[in-house]
């Protein structure tokens, strides 16, 4: 960045954070949240890590987790397409975290950079123009991978040897989750989860639950006010899968009976769509195949319209989730 385009962002208090833009009644992802950092401007293309946003008393700390994503609607579709390399959000009131409020703001954002932050600014004519009339913009951070809103489970123990132990009950285990799983239905924030993340700096996040094989479908939601309904950006963001082994004397309790799970409940969401597709084409006289909810809830992956997201802590394990896809 130059030395003039760090003044005038530095002067607005925005610099590199995360541009959030509010705005009601508006469900467009790219209209709603614009990534800012050093890289390319984009926030739903190809990652392969996702940061966890934790932190400590003055600082934001990124710790690394391994994600990896396989992006299943690659395949030439608007939300996955590269950006323009020049944005400007006009027409709402601009929020800096030093200085006064900007009503009527113009921001200028070139190559992923804030290149300036005022009122009655020109905008440049190779600009995409994002309307934010009786809208809010913050700086802010998008926390791309958290379970927020769900409770965590602790994992059984697991012993050696094939005896199941008399004296002591295994633990119940925990709420199992999978493809049908809505979290933008299931998730439950409460005003202190809302308030001490936006104290933090972050205000959008994507949310799913940690527990299962099938986390579930995950939800982009915004942390300001309102219904939850209003806040949500995306209520089917991603389709999420861990290589979570279920507890023990339980099908799949191994990691070779976790990837066998996963392999055949895709192959049988496959044959479910084909089922239904060939008795749609010819119903007369044929019967009505069956339908699981599970497998019709994979069925947006299979027509490579979601992304499937394998959290993986390890290379060994980002390699096995690329065999699977």
């Amino acid at each position: 960045m130059s030395p003039a385009l760090n003044s005038g962002a530095d002067q607005a208090g925005l610099g590199r954070g995360g541009l959030r833009m509010a705005r009601a009644g508006h469900s467009n992802l790219h209209d709603r949240e614009v990534g800012l950092d050093s890289r390319p401007l984009t926030i739903w293309h190809a990652v392969p890590a996702c940061g966890r946003v934790s932190f400590r008393a003055a600082e934001v700390r990124m710790s690394v987790r391994h994600v990896l994503w396989f992006l299943a609607a690659l395949a030439a579709t608007p939300l996955y397409a590269d950006p323009p390399g020049v944005y400007a959000i006009t027409g709402g009131t601009v929020h800096p975290v030093s200085g006064p409020d900007i009503p009527n703001g113009v921001v200028i954002i070139r190559d992923g950079l804030i290149e300036a932050v005022g009122a009655n600014l020109s905008v440049p004519p190779d600009a995409t123009v994002i309307d934010a009339k009786s809208g809010h913009v913050y700086p802010g951070l998008i926390d791309a991978q958290t379970s927020l809103g769900f409770a965590s489970a602790t994992p059984a123990p697991r012993r050696r040897g094939g005896a199941r132990p008399q004296t002591t009950p295994e633990p119940a285990a925990p709420a199992e989750t999978g493809p049908a799983f809505t979290a933008a239905r299931e998730m439950k924030l409460s005003d202190d989860d809302l308030s001490s993340w936006r104290a933090t700096g972050v205000t959008t996040i994507l949310s799913v639950p940690s527990t299962g094989i099938f986390n579930g479908q995950s939800v982009v939601i915004d942390l300001g006010d309102g219904s939850m309904e209003s806040r949500t950006i995306r209520a089917y963001a991603t389709q999420q899968i861990s290589f979570n082994r279920r507890p023990a004397w339980t099908y799949p309790d191994s990691l070779m009976g976790v990837i066998s799970y996963l392999r055949q409940t895709l192959i049988d969401a496959q044959h479910q769509s084909a089922a239904h597709s060939i008795y749609q084409k010819n119903p007369v006289g044929s019967r009505r195949p069956e339908e699981r909810a599970d497998l019709a809830a994979l069925e947006p992956v299979l027509r490579r319209e979601v992304p499937v997201v394998f959290v993986a802590e390890t290379e060994l394990m980002m390699r096995r989730a690329m065999a699977i896809a």
